[in-house]
């Protein structure tokens, strides 16, 4: 095959938006996003889910900061995936759903269940 046949061949597949980054956190949702619509079911419904969990933590985090009066935020590394960060006055009364909490720095880095 040429490469125009190539070419469309992966035109065809790939989205026009499809980059690369060095951000892990990006490259995530690129690589989520990078195939285009309706090309694999099975792809559809990974990114469907993917997107559902993704809103899931974020509404979590907000209810959290809502229902403790805490600032919490939401991180994510590649070691360590999805985690909240709250400032670290709040480590003295810290109610018990945050669990694993990490001291670094101004803040602590927790989860729950």
């Amino acid at each position: 095959p040429d490469l125009k046949e190539i070419l469309d061949c992966v035109c065809n597949i790939f989205t026009e938006s499809t980059t690369y980054s060095r951000n892990t956190h990006a490259m995530r949702h690129q690589e989520c996003f990078a195939i285009k619509p309706n090309k694999d079911g099975m792809m559809d419904i990974l990114r469907k889910a993917f997107l559902a969990n993704v809103d899931d933590i974020y509404r979590l985090a907000d209810e959290y900061a809502e229902e403790f009066g805490l600032t919490v935020t939401v991180k994510e590394t590649t070691s360590r995936g999805y985690y909240l960060s709250i400032p670290a006055y709040a480590a003295a009364d810290l109610p018990a759903i945050f669990i694993q909490p990490v001291k670094t720095g101004r803040f602590i880095h927790c989860s729950t269940e």
